[in-house]
């Protein structure tokens, strides 16, 4: 694009680079009677290695971010579990309790809390979260004792979201929804 036109022109042109890898180039057209010296050369390429650095750390600063995002979905994760758990132990709670007790922490666990909704289903009777509803962004797992099926953990989002790995769902919370079966198939 810097030769087309019928002026005679001067590129300097360098390839954005930092750490081995290439983030694009940068090419700067000069009229030919404006030659650069050795400072303005100097500048160039010293303007070359500035943004390069610089989309070298926002690639840094986006990788820092989704890591810590990843960590505190996992957290939340770790939390419901063990807050099922929690639940289980109380001797205090009979099934029924119990089961809407841990209806109401699954929502907390999920990507996008406020738009959350859970069911229990277990030996027929239903344990949810007081606006459920099912719709068409829903993750469920059957809960399973000694290989046939007594209920089912359902988890509904209200809003739309953006697509992900199962709908609009984390692969991380179909572990997650499967193991909380699996945890209350145990209790």
């Amino acid at each position: 694009p810097l030769a087309a036109t019928r002026v005679e022109k001067v590129a300097m042109v360098a390839r954005l680079e930092y750490n081995t890898k290439t983030y694009g180039m940068l090419a700067v057209s000069l009229p030919s009677d404006l030659v650069p010296d050795m400072e303005e050369r100097s500048l160039f390429w010293e303007l070359v290695g500035d943004i390069a650095f610089g989309l070298y750390k926002i690639e840094v600063e986006e990788q820092r971010k989704q890591a810590e995002h990843a960590l505190s979905e996992r957290y939340k994760e770790l939390d419901c579990l063990y807050s099922i758990d929690m639940i289980s132990s109380r001797t205090e709670f009979n099934e029924q309790e119990v089961c809407q007790e841990v209806v109401s922490v699954l929502p907390q666990a999920w990507q996008y809390p406020e738009v959350t909704v859970a069911r229990l289903t277990l030996h027929g009777k239903k344990f949810e979260t007081k606006n459920y509803r099912d719709t068409e962004r829903k993750q469920s797992s059957d809960i399973k004792i000694y290989g046939v099926k007594a209920g089912e953990v359902e988890i509904n989002y209200l809003e739309k979201r953006p697509e992900l790995d199962e709908g609009p769902f984390l692969k991380e919370k179909r572990n997650l929804i499967n193991s909380i079966a699996e945890q209350l198939a145990r209790i």
